[in-house]
């Protein structure tokens, strides 16, 4: 499935939230579409396979654009400028 970057401002979410190093409350599709809802601290963000993706501390990923909600923040459906 093709990659679809997300919105800027919500990738700075997770961002402030690997430097602040908090816990945090993760709602998202798995590759089978089913949705999951985690709590878990994420420890990095990094390209692979022609995505990005959110790493946590237990060493699971996280495609960024299979993320519904992060920490209460609703993923927009806009994308960034470039």
């Amino acid at each position: 499935m093709e990659y679809h970057p997300v919105n800027c401002g919500f990738y700075d979410y997770f961002e402030a939230c690997i430097t602040l190093r908090e816990r945090v409350k993760i709602i998202y599709l798995n590759e089978e579409g089913q949705t999951c809802i985690i709590t878990a601290k994420p420890t990095d963000l990094q390209l692979k396979n022609g995505g990005e993706f959110l790493v946590l501390e237990n060493g699971e990923y996280i495609r960024l654009d299979f993320i519904l909600q992060f920490n209460g923040v609703e993923n927009p459906s806009d994308k960034c400028a470039l």
